[in-house]
């Protein structure tokens, strides 16, 4: 019963990380597209505002010439598709040659007006039509650029849980307090075995000590040497012909006054190990 909730929990421990990853990543994506294209709209504006002011003299002075000018050099700007210049009664001034063309601003097209603004009065406005595809076409490159790059990061965590699948479980049982959830808790069937130990320690000193049982997620040791907890080992061990070297901890020990019975834990496993030890643990256990 505890090692199904505990599943449970890992189950949904994963799906939610996963699923926490992709909103992360759909929220980027929003943001990255309105801050780009409120970017690329304010860069036309500032430009077609600074327009205005040079209009706004041209008029005064009644310079037809300047005008077309300013409404070709305008239209030739990255995304603007025409641009039109009107006067305060939407008479056209003057015009971009793009503009004679425009039959209505489709879907992805734009329309930004702008007031000509002379002695301080409205006199006109400035009319730019623009496209926002070449820059949603380049949004559409960065977002395939994140969600790759969430995908990629995804599936080498998804890789390491397979290949060290009880990194995650000691972690769950660390997050739910308890460091012994693999022992105490028996989240893993265990089979009892006389099997003969190697402990090697951080400073390469080497002890012996014997299995009494073991599962896939760690070991009941009789050891006559004391083993401190929380300590990092490396167990070998050799079972019906399979060798075993597996990175432990010790989270308990029976009596706790004296070197007895340790509780052990495998901190880490690789694939090739897990698949050893649990064909050999379900043979036993038939």
């Amino acid at each position: 019963m505890g090692r199904n909730i505990f599943q449970t929990k890992l189950s949904l421990f994963i799906t939610g990380f996963f699923a926490a990853g992709l909103l992360v990543v759909f929220g980027i994506n929003m943001l990255v597209e309105k801050s780009l294209i409120n970017r690329y709209t304010s860069n036309i504006t500032d430009v077609g505002r600074f327009f205005s002011t040079n209009v706004a003299n041209s008029i005064t002075v009644q310079d037809e010439y300047s005008l077309r000018m300013f409404a070709r050099d305008m239209s030739s700007g990255d995304g603007v598709l025409y641009c039109i210049i009107y006067d305060d009664k939407d008479k056209i001034l003057a015009q971009s040659a793009s503009s004679l063309k425009k039959k209505s601003v489709v879907p992805g097209d734009e329309e930004l007006k702008i007031p000509i603004v002379i002695m301080g009065e409205k006199f006109g406005k400035i009319v730019i039509g623009y496209s926002l595809k070449k820059e949603k076409k380049r949004i559409a490159e960065i977002k395939k650029y994140i969600i790759s790059g969430y995908l990629i990061s995804a599936s080498i965590l998804w890789a390491y849980l397979i290949f060290f699948p009880n990194t995650l479980t000691l972690f769950m049982s660390k997050l739910s307090g308890s460091q012994d959830a693999g022992l105490e808790k028996r989240n893993y069937f265990r089979v009892a075995v006389e099997l003969s130990a190697e402990i090697s320690t951080s400073d390469k000193e080497c002890i012996s000590g014997q299995i009494k049982d073991i599962s896939l997620g760690g070991i009941s040791l009789n050891c006559a040497k004391e083993l401190p907890s929380s300590a990092v080992y490396d167990i070998s061990f050799d079972w019906k012909g399979e060798k075993f070297n597996l990175k432990s901890e010790v989270v308990r020990r029976t009596p706790p006054d004296k070197p007895s019975n340790y509780g052990i834990i495998f901190t880490e496993m690789n694939i090739w190990d897990r698949n050893k030890l649990s064909a050999l643990l379900n043979k036993k256990s038939k």
